[in-house]
Protein backbone atom coordinates (compact mmCIF):
# COMPACT_ATOMS: atom_id res chain seq x y z
CA UNK A 1 0.00 0.00 0.00
CA UNK A 2 3.16 2.56 0.68
CA UNK A 3 4.38 1.72 -2.86
CA UNK A 4 1.34 3.18 -4.24
CA UNK A 5 0.58 6.04 -2.67
CA UNK A 6 4.23 7.44 -2.89
CA UNK A 7 3.58 6.48 -6.99
CA UNK A 8 0.35 8.47 -6.93
CA UNK A 9 1.97 11.39 -5.23
CA UNK A 10 5.42 11.29 -7.00
CA UNK A 11 3.57 11.00 -10.27
CA UNK A 12 1.56 14.30 -9.17
CA UNK A 13 4.78 15.95 -9.14
CA UNK A 14 6.04 14.72 -12.12
CA UNK A 15 2.86 16.18 -13.71
CA UNK A 16 3.06 19.47 -11.82
CA UNK A 17 6.49 19.73 -13.15
CA UNK A 18 5.17 19.54 -16.74
CA UNK A 19 2.73 22.00 -16.40
CA UNK A 20 5.49 24.93 -14.79
CA UNK A 21 3.89 24.64 -11.55
CA UNK A 22 6.26 24.34 -8.42
CA UNK A 23 5.92 21.56 -5.90
CA UNK A 24 6.55 20.73 -2.71
CA UNK A 25 9.46 19.39 -2.77
CA UNK A 26 11.34 21.53 -5.45
CA UNK A 27 9.95 24.47 -4.22
CA UNK A 28 13.07 27.39 -2.65
CA UNK A 29 11.85 29.90 -0.27
CA UNK A 30 13.90 33.38 -0.25
CA UNK A 31 15.01 32.81 3.49
CA UNK A 32 17.20 29.51 2.18
CA UNK A 33 20.58 30.24 3.42
CA UNK A 34 22.35 29.92 0.60
CA UNK A 35 20.59 32.25 -2.03
CA UNK A 36 21.70 35.01 0.32
CA UNK A 37 25.34 36.55 -0.78
CA UNK A 38 27.57 36.40 2.01
CA UNK A 39 29.72 39.56 2.88
CA UNK A 40 33.64 38.73 2.92
CA UNK A 41 35.33 39.66 6.48
CA UNK A 42 38.68 40.34 4.61
CA UNK A 43 39.89 43.63 5.07
CA UNK A 44 40.17 45.81 1.55
CA UNK A 45 44.08 45.90 0.62
CA UNK A 46 45.07 49.47 -0.14
CA UNK A 47 47.59 49.29 -2.67
CA UNK A 48 48.67 52.91 -2.63
CA UNK A 49 50.74 52.24 0.55
CA UNK A 50 54.18 51.68 -0.08
CA UNK A 51 55.12 49.18 3.02
CA UNK A 52 51.87 46.87 2.38
CA UNK A 53 53.70 43.29 2.59
CA UNK A 54 50.13 41.91 0.83
CA UNK A 55 51.03 43.31 -2.39
CA UNK A 56 53.65 42.01 -5.32
CA UNK A 57 54.21 45.73 -6.89
CA UNK A 58 55.87 47.08 -3.64
CA UNK A 59 58.10 43.94 -3.01
CA UNK A 60 61.24 44.12 -6.01
CA UNK A 61 64.37 41.97 -6.45
CA UNK A 62 67.01 42.92 -3.99
CA UNK A 63 65.09 44.91 -1.30
CA UNK A 64 65.33 44.17 2.14
CA UNK A 65 62.62 42.78 4.13
CA UNK A 66 61.23 40.35 6.73
CA UNK A 67 59.62 36.89 6.31
CA UNK A 68 57.97 34.87 8.45
CA UNK A 69 59.00 31.02 7.16
CA UNK A 70 55.98 29.29 8.74
CA UNK A 71 52.47 30.98 9.50
CA UNK A 72 52.26 28.86 13.21
CA UNK A 73 55.64 29.97 14.15
CA UNK A 74 56.33 33.85 14.64
CA UNK A 75 59.79 33.59 13.99
CA UNK A 76 60.92 36.68 11.43
CA UNK A 77 63.94 36.31 8.85
CA UNK A 78 65.78 39.61 7.73
CA UNK A 79 67.30 39.07 3.82
CA UNK A 80 67.17 40.24 0.26
CA UNK A 81 64.42 39.14 -2.16
CA UNK A 82 66.21 37.16 -4.67
CA UNK A 83 62.82 35.69 -6.35
CA UNK A 84 59.26 36.51 -5.64
CA UNK A 85 57.53 33.33 -6.16
CA UNK A 86 53.28 34.31 -5.63
CA UNK A 87 52.18 35.14 -9.19
CA UNK A 88 49.12 37.40 -7.77
CA UNK A 89 49.29 40.83 -7.40
CA UNK A 90 48.40 40.65 -3.51
CA UNK A 91 48.00 37.95 -1.28
CA UNK A 92 45.59 37.90 1.93
CA UNK A 93 48.77 36.52 4.58
CA UNK A 94 52.12 38.36 2.08
CA UNK A 95 53.82 37.87 -1.28
CA UNK A 96 55.97 34.82 -0.37
CA UNK A 97 59.35 34.89 -1.83
CA UNK A 98 62.46 33.51 -1.52
CA UNK A 99 65.94 35.56 0.03
CA UNK A 100 69.30 35.27 -0.92
CA UNK A 101 70.36 33.32 1.64
CA UNK A 102 67.62 30.39 0.16
CA UNK A 103 64.87 30.66 2.72
CA UNK A 104 61.55 30.98 1.15
CA UNK A 105 58.37 32.48 3.38
CA UNK A 106 55.90 35.31 3.39
CA UNK A 107 57.11 38.53 3.47
CA UNK A 108 55.37 40.14 7.07
CA UNK A 109 57.59 44.00 6.94
CA UNK A 110 59.46 45.87 4.06
CA UNK A 111 62.32 47.16 5.67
Amino acid sequence: MARKSYAKKYSKTKKNRKRGKKSKRSKKTESNRYSKKRKSSKDPINRADKHDFRVRANIEVGCLVEIEESRYLPDLTKGKVKQILTNKPTHEFGIKVKLDSGQVGRVKKII
